[in-house]
């Protein structure tokens, strides 16, 4: 895109809203702020961020229920982004995940537990 700040062209629109995910990489897992999403791909606030290529599981909770839907993707860019935080303007590192595939396709009870 012509004059763009992104060094990407996006597939599909994207649902600008903040929501927690839970993002499971190797041994760690981490909690994040989520920025927006496609049927693709999502994007979140994570810093540091986790390294280009790395494969990782996305977790959604769904707020005042005990159901999660869990995502396998695949880290395919790295940005950093002005956010409001505390009244002022600081820059938040990121990364956009494409969607590999959804776990089982079906949502499930959290009680479950993250293991492969």
């Amino acid at each position: 895109m012509p004059g763009s700040a992104f060094p990407f062209r996006l597939r599909e629109p994207r649902s600008p809203f903040s929501f927690p995910v839970l993002v499971e990489c190797g041994d760690a897992i981490r909690r994040h702020l989520a920025r927006n999403i496609s049927d693709s791909g999502i994007f979140i606030d994570a810093d540091p961020p986790y390294e280009l290529g790395a494969v990782v599981r996305i977790v959604f909770i769904y707020p005042g229920s005990d159901v999660e839907l869990t995502a396998v993707g695949v880290v395919k860019h790295h940005e950093c982004h002005p956010t409001m935080m505390l009244g002022e303007s600081v820059d938040v590192m990121g990364v956009g995940i494409a969607f590999l595939r959804f776990e089982d396709g079906v949502v499930r009870p959290q009680a479950q537990p993250l293991a492969s």
